[in-house]
């Protein structure tokens, strides 16, 4: 890991990324210090998803570089397996990746204030659930964050939970890259705040 790196979680130059015959990236880049809140906005069909998913590993690029010290992806609404309790929905990445997963899981789930370890997902709010997701990609010790539509179908209450949560991981350090729709909460949340348009990043 270079020296940039480590004092910069995210480095992005250049890049470039299709969906099918379209273009969505036409070299973009981002950069995002540690503690940071970066917000991106954009239409639907803009590539937000695209870059979040090309930054996680997911999606294959054209082209472009991408540097991040360890990087945790929370999907939309969760996805959390419903047959699984909390414990064992943020156990589990760690005991994949064959690591000690109980103390891991456990300090996950403290970061964001959950205590119902033995609870199933159906058990909880839209708001805890969406906390538990954040903590199944903590647990793996990221120092990036990314979030697609952490507020997608939370009421208020719900949203005001996920905003404190994030607020209290920038405390940590964590670099937070979000993308949503919902603009009050990018207006509360964000540190900085980007739109993505034709290809590319701009400042909002």
């Amino acid at each position: 890991m270079s020296a940039a790196v480590a004092a910069r979680p995210l480095e992005v130059r250049g890049l470039r990324a299709r969906r099918g015959a379209h273009e969505v990236l036409r070299g973009v880049d981002l950069a995002v210090d540690a503690g940071e809140r970066v917000v991106v906005l954009g239409a639907n069909g803009s590539g937000k998803t695209t870059l979040l998913r090309a930054i996680a590993g997911l999606d294959a690029v054209e082209a472009g570089e991408i540097r991040a010290d360890g990087v945790g992806l929370v999907l939309q609404q969760g996805a959390l397996f419903p047959h699984l309790s909390v414990f064992e929905n943020v156990a589990l990445a760690v005991r994949l990746k064959g690591r000690p997963h109980d103390s891991a899981a456990r300090a996950a789930l403290a970061a964001v204030g959950i205590d119902r370890l033995d609870a199933m997902p159906h058990e909880l709010s839209g708001g805890q659930q969406q906390r538990v997701a954040i903590a199944r990609a903590l647990a793996l010790e990221p120092r990036v964050l990314l979030l697609d539509e952490p507020t997608s179908a939370l009421d208020p209450d719900a949203t005001r939970e996920v905003e404190r949560t994030l607020a209290g991981l920038s405390e940590r350090g964590i670099a937070v890259v979000i993308v949503t729709h919902d603009l009050p909460f990018a207006v509360r949340t964000a540190t900085r705040t980007l739109r993505l348009r034709d290809g590319l990043l701009a400042a909002e």
